[in-house]
C-alpha cells in the first residue's frame, strides 16, 4: 500500500484561512488532503498514533474549529469575536467529519458521486451543535435517515 504523507498543518491552515467553512467539508477538499486527514482520524480513533497523537490531531482539530465557527456564525447570521466549544462538541464534530471523510474517500476511489453529502454533513454538525453534550445518542440512525433516498 502507498505511504500516506504526513498532514502538513501549516499548509492546511494556509488552505482554509479566510475560506468559508463549507470549503473544509470533506467533499470540497482537494484529493491531497483526503487521505492524510482520513489516516489521522483513523489513527486517533484506533489510538495507534500514541507518540504522534498531538501531530495527528492538529489537522482535524483545525478543520473542526473552522467548521464549528463558520456554521455557528452562519446560523446566527453574524460574526462573533469569541466562541468556545466543549470537548464533547469538538469530539462530536470529529465523529461526523471522520464518517463523511471516509465516505468521500470511498466515493473518489469508486468514482460514484454521492449526492447530498454537503447538506447531510451540515445537518449532522447542526445536530452536534444543538445537542446538550455535543453528541447525538442516535448518531447512526440520524445519519442513516439523512442518507435514505427520498421516495
Amino acid at each position: 500500500m502507498n505511504q500516506v504523507p504526513n498532514t502538513d498543518a501549516k499548509a492546511l491552515s494556509d488552505y482554509i484561512r479566510g475560506k468559508p467553512y463549507r470549503q473544509a467539508i470533506p467533499h470540497a477538499l482537494p484529493d491531497a488532503w483526503i487521505r492524510p486527514l482520513a489516516r489521522d482520524l483513523r489513527q486517533l480513533q484506533e489510538r495507534q498514533a500514541r507518540a504522534d497523537d498531538h501531530k495527528r490531531a492538529v489537522g482535524p482539530t483545525m478543520l473542526a474549529f473552522h467548521i464549528l465557527r463558520g456554521r455557528t456564525q452562519e446560523r446566527e447570521q453574524r460574526p462573533r469575536s469569541e466562541l468556545t466549544f466543549s470537548e464533547d462538541k469538538i469530539f462530536g464534530t470529529f465523529q461526523v467529519y471522520q464518517l463523511f471523510l471516509e465516505r468521500e474517500l470511498v466515493t473518489r476511489i469508486v468514482g460514484v458521486p454521492s449526492e447530498g453529502d454537503e447538506d447531510a454533513f451540515v445537518e449532522m454538525v447542526d445536530r452536534v451543535l444543538d445537542s446538550s453534550d455535543g453528541s447525538d445518542s442516535n448518531f447512526l440512525s440520524a445519519f442513516t435517515s439523512l442518507m435514505d433516498p427520498v421516495p
